[in-house]
Formats: structure tokens, sequence, C-alpha cells
């Protein structure tokens, strides 16, 4: 259902082909940013935009990765609000406490 979010984009004129071929190059960029194939970027690559480096600090449960790193394409604006933080030592996926229900709406 997220492609009613790219009605609105059609509606005030792109064509719908262009609004196409832009999900798809966010769509590649995302499964970029998930891969854990790729270690470090460039340093200017990495001080402007999101990498999987960034990423991976993103998903962690680490105590310095809480509430970091939001950026899906650009971290400078991380930088500058002061929510960004480098993935320095290993990531620990997951939640930071257990859930007490396996109710997905009330998960939601």
């Amino acid at each position: 259902g997220n492609w009613l979010f790219y009605l609105p984009a059609v509606w005030l004129g792109f064509e719908p082909r262009w609004v196409l071929f832009a999900l798809s190059l966010n769509l590649g960029y995302q499964f970029f940013v998930h891969t854990t194939w790729i270690d470090r970027m460039p340093a200017w690559f990495e001080f402007v935009f999101n990498t999987p480096s960034h990423h991976r600090a993103h998903h962690g449960r680490n105590p310095q990765y809480i509430d970091k790193n939001f950026g899906g394409m650009l971290i400078v604006f991380d930088r500058i609000f002061g929510s960004f933080v480098p993935e320095q030592e290993p990531v620990d996926y997951g939640l930071e406490h257990p859930y007490p229900t396996h109710n997905l709406f009330w998960l939601n």
C-alpha cells in the first residue's frame, strides 16, 4: 500500500514512469544500506550520505546507538542536529527490552 504515498506526485504533474523510477532508485539504495557486505565507504561519502555502517548503528540496541542515525538517504542532517553516531563497536541487533505480547496490533 505504500504506492498511495506516491500518488500526490502524479497528481502534481510528474509522469508516473518517473515516479516509479525514483521509487526504484530509493528501493535499490535501501537494499544497499541494509547489507553487511560493505564495511566502510570513502570519508567524503560517509559525511553526506547514509551508509551501511551508519545504518547498522541505527538498528543497534547498544546504549550508544539508541535513537541515532535517522537519515534515510542523507546523514548530514543527523550531524547538524546531533543525532549522528559512527559505528565504533559491533552492533547488537534487536529490541532494548522484550515486549510482553506478540499481538501485532498492540506492537504496531
